[in-house]
């Protein structure tokens, strides 16, 4: 429907325009009436009328005199869903009815996921890779389920894709990408998931395999490691006696039972490096008094430097630089520097700040923390020297609670170093909120303050935050593993600290490299994301989206040390990369015979002299083969290609003597293995997804609700045009018309005042 309607504005309304037009009349006549000599009647009457006309079209242009066409267009909402089918060699197993399960999704897709009109569907394939069907590609023998979530929903999400339906049987076998970062990716997406289990009621031998370990290869002596096991078991009853035995150079650490069922089990379990040199753990499975399955690895132990120093890089006055302080005041061996950005502190002497552009003035830090730091406040030499800092093994931490200051970095340099991404959108509301009241106080007051029209960034009474009680920390499965959060007790046993914060930054999501350690739940049921890390490089970088927790200290006993543990334990862990002075980094304890690993090598200080370095790899049964590195920046790269079974051992010597080593297995290839043994999928690991808000589980036979998840919106869309009537030129040229045809007159008949 159209409706075009005619507007007009002057002001004071059609009263004001009358009351303009009569005077503009008065005038006219007046001066046409008011000569200097005589002058004929007709010639006062065509006068009057010509600055009648040219005042009146001023006045015309005045009232901004305008068509406005309304035109209603009616659109439904359309929707793009992505159909992602699992293709590995696992689902060519039969499924519900004597067919393959791929064939089963086959036919789920046929009769469930192919809904018309208002939705654009497109089908994708994976196992070991991730293609559209219409790239043909050989299936694989593995399924990186976990993997292809975190790879593929960022690409999906980019595509504009609104939701994605994952028929899959829910193993992942190979191992590359973790649960709990696949967890992460997916509650950080805004697409809709669905997941449909292709499940086979079938039977097949119980078997346990231990499908991934994890532990440090280096450790300081006397401290708590963690370890975490990953145990697939199939079909494995409760008659069945089945458990895993970890021992630490013969002596029996503990045993662990494994759960009935069909999956994935994690095993986590603290132990101590008790001795100088390398400790040897092993873990081992027996199922009914036999053992199945052996596995060992090194931890080797470094003592503490004798000072490990951090820097912390203040971008404002903080409270929380005082309580820093008073941790580290009586304890010789850590040296907390405290630094402003320049133009923070005026009219004090604060010290010569530590210039975060020159990179050898990083290299004596174990660890740094930028702290209440705005945009303006880090140059790009900053950020390119940070970037260097933590690729050459440095911890970083990023602090804030002030959502403006972190929507400042959203696609930044600085924050490709962090685990998360910030967005804008917010800050962008912020910087117009802010900017508007300034411009609304100085109209109604007449007076500007400095802050007026300044996005105030740098001091947090600017910002005017509401004051909130404070809330704890909700700590994930990885931060319950971590050392940071972890408090030894009296009786030898442990206890998590639970953090408490008041302001917090929200973040858009985690990378998917990140390992998210703490969450925390708003009134609106929003999860945001308090607390996260990556490796990055031979580094870490963290992120702390809350205040410095000075208030946390505030609310507790004087007694308890949980506020001063936290903070030792945090930067301990930052700042252990760097400490180690020589070091293995290996893809995982648990590699496959056929692949090409690639170790990794950082000498230290022993990267002065290259070449008193020796590489060995020496196999159970005493084969030894010399390996032979490729130099990148500070560390050495080695390309190994893994041909036989058995447990194997990596060993750096410096002149002669062993100074790192670290232990592996190399499997048979347990592709054909895992994929033939996992026939039901992990119904708990999925159930886990669909707690999310965007997840949901659906049955091999139940039909999507497209009306629910997916609402047939009707968008009325109000097609709005002006078309001015004022800003004509040949109003202008009448105008200029008339004015010459006046004085044209004026030089015949006389000249009127």
């Amino acid at each position: 429907m159209n409706e075009t309607l005619f507007f007009w504005d002057f002001p004071g309304g059609t009263a004001g325009l009358c009351a303009a037009g009569a005077l503009l009349l008065i005038l006219c006549i007046i001066s046409a009436w008011t000569t200097r000599r005589p002058v004929a009647l007709p010639v006062r009457i065509l006068m009057v009328l010509i600055r009648l006309a040219a005042f009146g079209l001023l006045l015309y242009c005045l009232c901004s005199p305008r068509l406005e066409t309304k035109r209603r267009i009616r659109e439904s909402s359309r929707y793009r869903l992505a159909v992602v089918v699992d293709e590995s060699g696992s689902m060519r197993k039969p499924g519900f009815w004597k067919r393959s399960r791929l064939q089963d999704a086959e036919q789920y897709i046929a009769e469930n996921l192919n809904p018309k009109g208002r939705f654009d569907v497109e089908q994708f394939r994976f196992s070991d890779s991730f293609h559209p069907l219409a790239q043909a590609a050989e299936p694989g023998t593995r399924t990186d389920f976990f993997g292809t979530l975190v790879s593929q929903i960022p690409e999906l999400e980019s595509r504009g894709f609104n939701g994605v339906f994952w028929l899959t049987d829910g193993i992942d076998t190979a191992g590359r990408v973790e649960a709990e970062t696949a967890f992460s990716a997916l509650a950080g997406s805004q697409m809709r998931h669905f997941f449909i289990p292709m499940t086979a009621p079938l039977e097949a031998p119980p078997s346990l395999a231990l499908k991934k370990i994890e532990a440090p290869a280096q450790a300081y002596l006397n401290t708590e490691i963690p370890v975490t096991l990953l145990v697939r078991r199939v079909n494995i009853s409760k008659k069945r006696n089945a458990r895993l035995v970890l021992t630490r150079n013969n002596i029996r650490l503990g045993e662990f039972p494994i759960e009935p069922g069909t999956g994935v089990q994690t095993i986590q379990q603290r132990v101590v490096v008790r001795n100088i040199g390398t400790d040897r753990f092993t873990a081992e499975l027996f199922l009914d008094g036999k053992r199945v399955e052996t596995q060992s690895w090194t931890v080797a132990a470094v003592t503490h430097k004798s000072t490990r120093r951090i820097l912390v890089y203040n971008g404002a006055l903080e409270y929380g630089n005082r309580f820093l302080r008073n941790i580290f005041l009586n304890d010789p061996s850590v040296k907390l520097d405290i630094v402003f950005a320049l133009g923070v502190i005026q009219g004090r002497q604060a010290g010569e700040p530590v210039r975060l552009d020159d990179r050898l003035s990083l290299e004596k830090y174990d660890v740094v923390l930028l702290f209440n730091l705005n945009r303006k406040q880090i140059t790009p030499e900053m950020e390119r020297v940070l970037r260097s800092y933590a690729e050459d093994g440095g911890g970083l931490i990023f602090i804030t609670g002030n959502p403006m200051v972190a929507a400042e970095f959203a696609n930044s340099p600085l924050e490709k170093l962090l685990p998360v991404t910030f967005s804008e959108k917010y800050n962008e509301q912020k910087r117009y909120d802010a900017r508007t009241a300034g411009i609304v106080r100085l109209i109604t007051s007449g007076r500007r303050r400095p802050t007026d029209f300044d996005y105030p960034l740098q001091r947090n009474s600017q910002m005017r935050y509401k004051e909130h009680p404070l809330r704890d920390f909700v700590l994930t499965q990885t931060g319950q593993a971590s050392p940071i959060f972890r408090q030894r007790l009296a009786d030898g046993s442990f206890t998590f600290i639970i953090p408490r914060f008041e302001d917090f930054a929200p973040v858009s999501k985690a990378k998917p490299a990140a390992n998210v350690l703490a969450r925390f739940r708003d009134d609106a049921g929003t999860d945001h994301i308090l607390m996260a890390y990556q490796n990055f490089g031979q580094g870490r970088s963290m992120i702390l989206a809350t205040d410095p927790l000075w208030r946390w200290r505030l609310k507790t006993a004087s007694n308890d040390p949980s506020f001063e543990l936290f903070w030792k334990n945090l930067f301990s862990w930052l700042a252990l990369g760097r400490s180690c002075d020589a070091e293995w980094q290996i893809p995982n304890r648990i590699m496959e015979a056929g692949d090409e690993a690639e170790f990794l090598f950082r000498p230290g200080s022993m990267l002065t002299q290259p070449a008193a370095l020796d590489f060995r790899m020496k196999a159970e049964n005493g084969a030894e083969t010399v390996l032979v590195p490729s130099m990148e920046k500070k560390r050495m790269r080695f390309a190994v290609p893994l041909k036989e079974a058995g447990n194997y051992t990596l060993t750096a010597l410096y002149d002669g003597k062993p100074v790192a080593a670290v232990d592996f297995t190399v499997a048979g290839r347990s592709g054909k293995r895992d994929e033939d043994s996992a026939l039901e999928p992990d119904l708990a690991l999925l159930e886990r997804f669909a707690s999310l808000s965007n997840v949901r589980l659906l049955s091999g036979t139940e039909a999507p609700d497209w009306d629910r998840e997916f609402p047939a919106e009707h968008l009325e869309l109000l097609e709005e045009t002006t078309l001015p009537l004022w800003n004509s030129r040949w109003i202008y040229l009448a105008v200029a018309a008339l004015i010459l045809l006046e004085y044209l007159i004026r030089r015949v008949f006389g000249k009127l005042v």
